[in-house]
């Protein structure tokens, strides 16, 4: 027992080589820095995923209010979210718009942990969908702005942030 807690700090500690290991001073210098070029090589697709999840979760208490609550929307902007969420431009093709925000931010989410969990599924043609779907987002985002500010003449602060969230995905996929 006192030999594995002395091989385990040779190798978290003090580096030097122990019984096991022919070298595991290098070897965990190695790991770690490993570790660090993978995280800055990672890091836009980590902001994504981050960014995707609180899309997700906005898109989904959009969805849960409509179906479940009976009370007003709070909108953190003193708006009327309500009335945006519950017009006619509230869906598209007769599927809500949560709903759609639902699919996006999820399949943004899985496809870029998938990335970096399995690099071999950065084949051109799913970077090609991924990057295709941000940019249908972020265009879209843009057109239900548009009718907030004109057809609707209301706001409603989660469809901002929403908005928000899709154009910074937009970016950092074609950026990063």
């Amino acid at each position: 027992m006192a030999a594995e807690a002395e091989n385990t700090n040779c190798i978290l500690f003090t580096g030097k080589t122990c019984k096991t290991h022919k070298n595991p001073g290098r070897g965990f210098y190695v790991g770690l820095c490993a570790i660090i070029i993978f995280m800055i090589n990672a890091s836009s697709s980590v902001i994504i995923i981050f960014l995707s999840f609180a899309g997700f979760l906005i898109a989904f208490y959009i969805r849960h209010h409509k179906k479940n609550v009976k009370e007003v929307l709070v909108c953190p902007l003193r708006a009327n979210c309500d009335t945006v969420i519950h017009s006619d431009y509230s869906k598209f093709l007769g599927i809500p718009v949560e709903i759609l925000g639902i699919l996006y931010y999820g399949l943004i989410a899985v496809s870029y942990g998938l990335f970096i969990v399995l690099p071999e599924t950065a084949t051109s043609s799913t970077l090609f969908f991924v990057h295709s779907a941000s940019a249908l987002a972020f265009i879209f985002s843009i057109y239900l702005t548009l009718v907030q500010a004109f057809a609707l003449k209301n706001w409603c602060t989660w469809c901002i942030v929403s908005a928000v969230i899709s154009a910074s995905i937009f970016l950092i996929s074609f950026l990063g």
